[in-house]
């Protein structure tokens, strides 16, 4: 329900909902709507007592769902809920490759979500997954974020790959 920001119907049922319930990967409904950018969902599931650090099978959270996406307005929606900012330090994405945020957010060339971890919460640019790969050494500077060519994570062979991402 949270998924398709039923906002009208979601208010009538809410009472008779658990809203901390979780699907089969540990996700509550703060998730899903996290994950869509649903800020009337999320304002009305925390209301209703939804718990804002829930943490699915691997570790994730609304806000760290939030900013995978590159939604700043539920990121910033949930931190005034008193969501916990430092779990974007110390998360590591074990599903995959024990990815960090920041690896995560230039990964999708969300410019803004990684020039905020790296400006704002001073993410650790020097951290390595499991393959050893670092998607920075960085230079920021105004409305530009440079990565450097480094090794591909998405083949067997070593391939550099580089990019600009720029502020549309």
């Amino acid at each position: 329900m949270a998924e398709r920001g039923l906002t009208k119907t979601l208010p009538l049922v809410l009472p008779a909902m658990q809203v901390n319930c979780l699907d089969d990967h540990g996700l509550t409904p703060l998730h899903y709507a996290a994950a869509t950018d649903q800020r009337t969902v999320i304002e009305l599931l925390i209301g209703a007592g939804s718990t804002v650090d829930a943490a699915d099978k691997h570790g994730s959270t609304p806000l760290l769902r939030a900013v995978s996406k590159g939604h700043m307005e539920c990121f910033e929606l949930l931190r005034r809920h008193g969501a916990n900012v430092e779990l974007l330090k110390r998360f590591r994405n074990s599903n995959y490759d024990n990815e960090s945020m920041l690896h995560i957010t230039a990964e999708k060339g969300l410019l803004e979500m990684t020039k905020m971890l790296v400006e704002e919460y001073h993410l650790g640019v020097d951290y390595q997954d499991k393959d050893g790969l670092q998607f920075f050494p960085h230079f920021t500077c105004s409305d530009r974020i440079f990565l450097p060519s480094v090794p591909s994570p998405y083949s067997g062979r070593s391939r550099s790959r580089s990019r600009v991402l720029q502020s549309p």
